[in-house]
């Protein structure tokens, strides 16, 4: 099986660090909107899961899509193992969420709606992306 998706950049239009958690995240109020710079995963069934940046070779030791395969896969939600193929048009560093967009693409693209909390179900990428951990 292999699936195609766009994961779309964002810029924050409003930003408010409401406190830091426990976990030592930050629950945060934002609003942000997506714009037309694309990041483009390509998913394949595979016999491993491996994570590759296609046009900038420079690889993370884990980026955040493949962390999110590993929380799918450690929560049950992941069936199967997935070559990512991830081509980066979103430029780094450049705080329009390429990363986190990339992380919230991967459950969307693999249809895994039931693993999200109702808020978060039937809406698009960046809904799942605000409210995710990663």
């Amino acid at each position: 099986m292999t699936v195609a998706i766009l994961a779309p950049a964002k810029i924050n239009l409003g930003l408010e660090v409401l406190g830091k958690r426990d976990d030592g995240y930050h629950d945060i109020a934002t609003v942000f909107q997506s714009i037309s710079i694309f990041d483009r995963l390509l998913l394949e069934s595979s016999d491993r899961d491996e994570v590759r940046l296609i046009e900038r070779p420079q690889q993370l030791e884990m980026n955040l899509a493949e962390r999110a395969l590993g929380v799918l896969r450690d929560t049950g939600h992941a069936i199967g193992h997935w070559n990512i193929q991830i081509t980066k048009r979103i430029p780094m560093a450049a705080g329009l969420g390429g990363a986190s967009t990339d992380a919230a693409a991967v459950p969307a693209a693999l249809d895994v709606d039931r693993a999200f909390p109702p808020r978060c179900r039937k809406g698009s990428v960046s809904n799942w992306e605000a409210t995710s951990h990663f």
